[in-house]
């Protein structure tokens, strides 16, 4: 018997399936045990399918704040320049030209 390599094909192949079966549902059978006609989806299950298949694609991106959640959010305008001041820095990167804020680069 021939042995079958796992590769990311073959996972995202089965992901696929498994996602479409999940939407489309099972067949809800009658109380004789025979199909009905209807199918009831898992939208749980496609849901859960759908986000490991954008984790696999590297669609998801996970942003962790470092030291205390929500401390940018508090920071005055000046406090965020100095912060990013700091960071560059500490990066060992230069200033921006014409002295830049924080601000100018989002805005």
């Amino acid at each position: 018997m021939e042995r079958t390599a796992l590769t990311e094909e073959w996972i995202i192949l089965r992901l696929k399936h498994v996602i479409d079966l999940s939407i489309r549902g099972l067949p809800v059978l009658g109380r004789n045990g025979i199909a009905a006609g209807a199918f009831k989806p898992d939208l749980d299950a496609a849901i859960n399918g759908l986000k490991l298949a954008a984790k696999i694609a590297g669609l998801l991106v996970h942003r962790h704040e470092i030291d205390q959640s929500g401390a940018f959010a508090r920071m005055t305008d000046a406090e965020l320049d100095r912060a990013f001041s700091e960071q560059l820095k500490a990066l060992g990167l230069s200033e921006i030209p014409n002295q830049a804020s924080s601000r100018d680069l989002v805005n």
